[in-house]
């Protein structure tokens, strides 16, 4: 899910507000994820905020309220396997026993 923010100042522009902004600034975001690689089925939403949920309440028209967040989410299976033991590339080798011949006495001819 991809969501766009802006800060508490009204964007200036006949039929264009922050609520087009912020949306434009999302959909901006999810283009340029699917330039490199995510598949278009991988995105749940994609949506604007405007300035309805700052980052700075204390400061709405600091610029650091323009901003988009990249919320991702993971089936129980993914998590599973992320976090599951991964197999060694290599078997592991068994180590090398070497037993010792017992060292036998020459036999004496007895005659």
């Amino acid at each position: 899910m991809i969501e766009g923010y802006t800060d508490a100042r009204p964007y200036v522009g006949k039929d264009y507000s922050n609520w087009e902004l912020s949306t434009d600034r999302a959909n901006t975001a999810r283009r340029i994820l699917e330039e490199n690689g995510v598949k278009r089925d991988q995105y749940l939403q994609v949506r604007g905020f405007s300035d309805r949920n700052l980052k700075h309440p204390d400061k709405p028209m600091d610029s650091s309220n323009r901003r988009e967040n990249i919320l991702v989410a993971a089936t129980p299976e993914q998590v599973a396997q992320d976090v599951a033991p991964q197999k060694p590339q290599v078997a592991p080798q068994k180590p090398e026993v070497t037993t010792q011949n017992p060292q036998i006495a020459p036999e004496i001819n007895k005659k």
